[in-house]
């Protein structure tokens, strides 16, 4: 039990010889030691950012200068991505984005449909004798041969002769 002094005080050196008391105690002693080094990083780092942010300027400064010797105007090109940020963030162009993306995502499974169409057409033409790469070489050629600049030439009179 405490006992008191004759001022009705709690006596001290029964607190302290407390086992709780000494635990609380260590505990605050242990956060006054965390809180001194969190403040002395703080303390350092305020000390740091005027130079850190001056470096931070500097380095801007840099970059607007050499894009400017480029042609490029950063603060035009900023204004114009937030241009593009507000018109492909409305929801009608974000729907039409999704869709997008969700398409291109189906397009593998799209070509491969694609090609198998192809190919069951083409075993359908040779299975009737019908010879698509034959035909398909006969077609350039003729088409070689109908757009030479004379044959052109020689059309064209052709043409005008049945007006």
């Amino acid at each position: 039990m405490d006992q008191t002094s004759q001022n009705g005080a709690v006596d001290l050196n029964s607190r302290i010889n407390n086992p709780e008391t000494a635990a609380a105690l260590n505990r605050l002693l242990d956060r006054i030691d965390a809180l001194e080094q969190a403040v002395g990083s703080l303390t350092d780092a305020v000390q740091q950012a005027p130079g850190l942010m001056a470096m931070t300027g500097d380095m801007v400064d840099n970059v607007y200068r050499d894009a400017a010797k480029r042609g490029v105007d950063l603060e035009e090109r900023a204004l114009q991505g937030l241009h593009l940020l507000e018109k492909v963030t409305e929801p009608k162009v974000a729907t039409q984005l999704q869709q997008l993306l969700d398409l291109a995502d189906q397009a593998p499974g799209l070509a491969a449909m694609a090609g198998d169409t192809v190919d069951d057409l083409y075993r359908d033409a040779a299975a009737s004798g019908v010879d698509l790469n034959q035909r398909a070489t006969v077609g350039l050629q003729l088409l070689n041969k109908l757009t030479e600049p004379k044959m052109v030439e020689q059309l064209q009179q052709l043409l005008d002769l049945a007006d």
